[in-house]
């Protein structure tokens, strides 16, 4: 797992350069589906930093961050705060790249505070609780 989250990691740095896509993050996720190891919220959130660099260079928007919490879902791991930022982060440089609405940064915004209770504020409480995120645009 640390290997493949090491990936990944590097990953995000090369699509933060404008020098990866991700494609590359999802042939890491099925590496380790293939290897029988399965990620953790931080692998996921890993993935999300490598969809928000590559959406920076406009090449990734919320769409790859649906497919995140699908599978996230699938594997039982619930989001937290750091997940939401970089889904915000996805969708504002979509927005700026024009592949993405300010409705679907809205609606996010407003998936993370009923999920995770005022987001912008600390709290004890940083992970959703299942079953609270709403449908979306």
């Amino acid at each position: 797992l640390i290997m493949y989250d090491a990936m990944m990691h590097a990953q995000s740095q090369v699509a933060a350069s404008g020098h990866a896509s991700v494609k590359d993050g999802i042939a890491i996720l099925d590496r380790m589906a293939a290897a029988g190891v399965k990620p953790t919220l931080r692998t996921f959130n890993k993935y999300l930093a490598v969809v928000a660099g590559a959406a920076s260079h406009g090449n990734g928007n919320g769409t790859h961050v649906d497919d995140v919490l699908v599978r996230m879902a699938h594997a039982g791991i619930q989001p937290d705060r750091e997940t939401y930022w970089a889904w915000l982060s996805v969708l504002g440089s979509a927005v700026f790249h024009g592949q993405a609405t300010m409705e679907q940064v809205y609606w996010a915004i407003q998936n993370m505070a009923q999920c995770c209770n005022t987001p912008c504020a600390p709290s004890t409480a940083t992970t959703c609780a299942p079953g609270t995120a709403v449908d979306g645009p």
